[in-house]
């Protein structure tokens, strides 16, 4: 892990994004800020190199197929299209996530995240498998008012930024995942599995609770245990529990 962490290297893409309120009025970039945590927590075993370009930079290009992971967490078609040429020109596992929201009528219809790491050398890439608009790509390298208007996408001018983190974290959980398996396999296979995961945050999978709402004798939220009882619980002096007729406990 300490070899990964030594060859970690962080690109700054958007310089309006920060992560603390501080930050955000100094203006300090997101990958100082990211910089400064990781150092933080690894003190020397981290070497972060930090670059404030583009990924078509053959600077930043060269240090980038120098990584044993690429990780994808870009805005824009054409970034996510040059990190795929080079996880496939260097044989690098490339882990893209990304959020988006859906709006109909004024109103968010569903909110995403999705995480997908391709197999490397194929048979289904980013590029192939419907992650990246070729049209899309090319306009924003050659469109100047498009570009613009994808470095301010989602973001009203003169207003708050929205509050996304909670999404963002959930993708970046996701991610996480996936570079714990590639790291270090823990399925049955040998070998990870590429994987393509995306999770509907606005109607999330959610699992039954097998409760009986006429005959409820739980001690906690049933009518004779603790229930609203207020400050009663305070003056028990922790004899309430014990005082219950708990009945038979299961084994």
């Amino acid at each position: 892990m300490n070899s990964l962490l030594a060859r970690l290297v962080i690109l700054e893409l958007n310089f309006q994004e920060t992560f603390k309120y501080k930050d955000a009025e100094q203006g300090t970039p997101k990958v100082d800020v990211a910089a400064r945590n990781i150092n933080r927590m690894h003190g020397k075993k981290a070497r972060v190199r930090c670059f404030y370009k583009d990924i078509p930079d053959p600077d930043v290009a060269r240090a980038l197929a120098d990584c044993h992971i690429i990780v994808a967490t870009t805005d824009t078609h054409s970034s996510r299209q040059s990190v795929m040429e080079l996880g496939a020109v260097f044989l690098r596992p490339v882990v893209n996530a990304g959020v988006g929201f859906v709006a109909d009528n004024g109103r968010i219809s569903r909110i995403e995240a999705r995480v997908s790491s391709p197999p490397v050398g194929g048979p289904w890439c980013l590029s192939c498998g419907g992650h990246i608009d070729a049209f899309e790509a090319v306009r924003e390298i050659s469109d100047p008012e498009h570009r613009l208007m994808l470095r301010e996408r989602g973001y009203i001018k003169d207003t708050p930024a929205p509050a996304v983190y909670w999404v963002n974290m959930r993708a970046a959980a996701e991610s996480l995942s996936v570079i714990h398996t590639l790291i270090m396999p823990y399925r049955e296979k040998d070998s990870p599995e590429p994987s393509d995961i995306f999770a509907d945050l606005l109607n999330p999978e959610t699992l039954p609770i097998c409760h009986s709402s006429e005959e409820n004798d739980c001690v906690v939220c049933g009518p004779g245990g603790l229930r609203g009882i207020g400050d009663a619980f305070f003056s028990s002096e922790g004899a309430f529990i014990e005082e219950l007729d708990l009945g038979e406990m299961p084994n």
